[in-house]
């Protein structure tokens, strides 16, 4: 066997075993980007092979921001990273809530209440019906028109 061979299939072992090492996690959460490693179930009609490319992931809510939000899903658990809601939003921010589970929201700026209900009942809701306006003031969130 040539010398030089020996060290690169060496190298490529390793570096297999270091890739499946590491992609063998139930529930991760690297830096502040959740999500959960399970499978979604495919839509009728669509093959079980997934996509191998994450379609966006949430990044957690500073503990201090002062705010509107748009609810746009909560969950006990975090959403998986393939959930449907990723591939209609982006920028999609988590905030884990004191009494369990998960809020996943958008963000925006807006110059008064009124206008944040008119984007949420005009823009948000007829894509996600079960969407809500929360207004953060450093960290603490209030509900806001329902």
């Amino acid at each position: 066997m040539n010398i030089v061979k020996l060290p690169l299939i060496t190298v490529a072992l390793l570096c297999l075993f270091t890739l499946t090492v590491t992609a063998q996690s139930a529930q991760s959460f690297r830096g502040e980007i959740a999500f959960v490693a399970t499978n979604t179930p495919a839509p009728k009609g669509k093959s079980n092979s997934r996509n191998t490319s994450i379609y966006r992931v949430a990044k957690k809510l500073s503990y201090i921001y002062s705010g509107y939000a748009i609810e746009i899903a909560s969950s006990n658990l975090p959403l998986d990273k393939y959930h449907p809601i990723f591939r209609q939003f982006g920028n999609v921010f988590y905030h884990k809530l004191n009494g369990g589970g998960y809020s996943y929201m958008i963000l925006a700026e807006f110059s008064n209440e009124d206008a944040a209900l008119d984007f949420l009942k005009k823009i948000i809701q007829p894509r996600v019906v079960t969407a809500k306006l929360y207004q953060y003031k450093d960290g603490n969130r209030k509900l806001i028109g329902q």
